[in-house]
């Protein structure tokens, strides 16, 4: 996101929810739709990684009501730092796996030696999201159709950051229930706002790091949120799939009924 970018956000909608160990928890109730609905509030949550929960913060989630998690890690990361969740909550891995552990390897390598000071690291992002429209259709798919399953109800999907694979997710849902594009837009970049002091905290150990030959400024575009990357997913979508209302019906399996059942679940009534 452009430090500069000034746009307003809709206050109102897609909330931070106060977690000590998530700093990206929101509720995406509130926007409003092209017919005039609006999203409704605590049925359905984005969030990154609930490895750090406190114990507060476990019976605060439990509190929501919230009946289902989606977990958008790879199997990796998920070993690495398993959820705290309440007992009861059942958890589905949809894994979107577009980084492997060695990838995430040698990505670190690059952040220490100073590749990104001539290098845009944005560009792995914008491949990420090109990639989550072609390569992860099943788990698209999958998720889309839990929410269409009213006892499942509450539910939150999330992945490490809540950045990248949970923000796709989030526009995709947005959208489907009639949420303007540059509503959608704003929710995703909404993540800048929010993630800023923990980005910083990794750039300052970045910094400080012993091997660090570079300049962290650099790397800043793998943890912002930027408007590019989200344009590439939807660009995708138009390019491959022939738009937004084809990738639902045909790649997706969700067609005009389907989505009728999404937004009778998930939006006000009229």
């Amino acid at each position: 996101m452009n430090r500069s970018d000034n746009r307003d956000f809709d206050s109102e909608a897609g909330q931070l929810l106060d977690f000590e160990g998530a700093h990206n928890f929101r509720d995406l109730g509130g926007y409003l739709t092209n017919d005039g609905r609006r999203v409704k509030l605590g049925h359905l949550f984005r969030s990154d990684k609930t490895a750090n929960f406190s114990d507060a913060d476990v019976t605060r989630f439990d509190a929501l009501g919230i009946n289902t998690v989606v977990d958008l890690r790879a199997s990796w990361e998920i070993a690495e730092q398993p959820s705290r969740l309440p007992d009861d909550v059942e958890v589905f891995h949809l894994e979107i796996d577009v980084m492997t552990r060695e990838a995430q390897d040698q990505l670190e390598k690059e952040m220490i030696s100073g590749y990104f000071d001539k290098n845009d690291a944005g560009h792995y992002v914008v491949e990420y999201n090109r990639r989550f429209v072609v390569d992860y259709v099943d788990q698209v798919k999958a998720f889309m159709h839990l929410l269409l399953e009213q006892p499942r109800l509450p539910l939150m999907f999330h992945c490490s950051m809540g950045k990248d694979r949970t923000g796709y997710a989030a526009a995709l849902v947005l959208m489907a229930l009639g949420v303007p594009e540059e509503l959608a837009i704003q929710d995703y970049l909404k993540t800048n706002l929010h993630l800023q002091r923990r980005v910083q905290q990794i750039m300052e150990l970045v910094k400080n790091h012993p091997a660090n030959q570079g300049e962290p400024e650099g790397m800043r575009p793998i943890f912002d949120a930027e408007e590019r990357y989200l344009r590439m997913a939807l660009q995708t979508i138009d390019d491959e799939f022939g738009g937004l209302q084809s990738y639902l019906h045909e790649t997706l399996d969700f067609g005009d009924a389907k989505i009728a059942q999404l937004k009778s679940n998930l939006l006000d009534p009229a």
